[in-house]
């Protein structure tokens, strides 16, 4: 009902018009009609941040375009868009009005920020409860560059639905270390890299000199990303042999996949 109803008012627009106190509309530009292409709505996606779906609308004006639109592409998880919503939107002109009419975001960043669930605290209106599966809903709107908001008012899409699922993980964490050196009695450090799709990696370090442990930490890591070098330092004593050593890292997922990687570090 709610989208039959939206649907009727982006597609009769002297509804959308106000009057002047002639009666002839304040519109300086006739009001778009705007048509969600795709996803379809009650879709559903992988909240993994990778392979999002491209959306996809048709803005259609009913008459000679005299004023600049903004077009704004808005997803929340409020049907009402009450809440904090995540935009991305794009100012066109004039002689091409319709100049953004898709877009496939890239990252998590454009549902996390419309769930507000994921606050703290979550929304007043977090609409779903703890652990149950993210419901998004997106729709189109197009407003006028230094129009009178009362003139030329947003006009909106219908509001489609999407859901969002958690993908099964298979797949283990990725770890790199480097090859690095230390002296003696002097505090050193190595570097690796360390990722993984849920970007949260509990990892423990080490080094080792045959079967010897000579040092070792753990950290958790909520930022894993293979585009970021990482390091732990320590403090090598001054009474170990000089040679080669092993770095090690040994990472583990949320879901308990583990990968291991070791490299080569020389103390003089």
């Amino acid at each position: 009902m709610c989208l039959l109803a939206l649907s009727a008012l982006v597609g009769v627009p002297q509804a959308l018009a106000h009057t002047s106190s002639a009666g002839a509309p304040a519109y300086t530009t006739p009001p778009p009609v705007i048509t969600l292409l795709s996803p379809a709505d009650g879709s559903s996606f992988y909240t993994t941040g990778k392979n999002n779906p491209t959306f996809r609308w048709q803005v259609t004006y009913n008459g000679p375009v005299t004023a600049n639109p903004t077009i704004e592409l808005q997803w929340s998880d409020d049907p009402a868009f009450h809440e904090v919503h995540s935009i991305d939107f794009v100012n066109c002109y004039s002689d091409k009005p319709a100049c953004f009419t898709e877009r496939q975001p890239q990252g998590s960043f454009w549902y996390t920020e419309a769930d507000t669930c994921l606050y703290t605290p979550p929304g007043p209106n977090c609409p779903r409860p703890k652990g149950a599966p993210l419901v998004l809903y997106w729709r189109v709107g197009v407003r006028f560059w230094a129009e009178p908001v009362q003139s030329n008012p947003e006009v909106y899409s219908p509001v489609y639905k999407l859901y969002g699922k958690a993908k099964p993980d298979t797949d283990p964490p990725h770890v790199s270390v480097i090859a690095g050196t230390g002296r003696r009695g002097h505090r050193a450090s190595f570097y690796f890299h360390i990722s993984d799709d849920s970007h949260v990696v509990p990892a423990a370090a080490g080094l080792y000199y045959h079967s010897q442990t000579v040092f070792s930490a753990s950290q958790r890591f909520t930022d894993a990303f293979s585009s970021k070098l990482y390091y732990m330092w320590f403090h090598i004593p001054s009474g170990v042999p000089v040679g080669e050593y092993k770095a090690c890292v040994v990472a583990r997922d949320p879901v308990g996949h583990r990968a291991t990687d070791c490299a080569p570090f020389r103390v003089r």
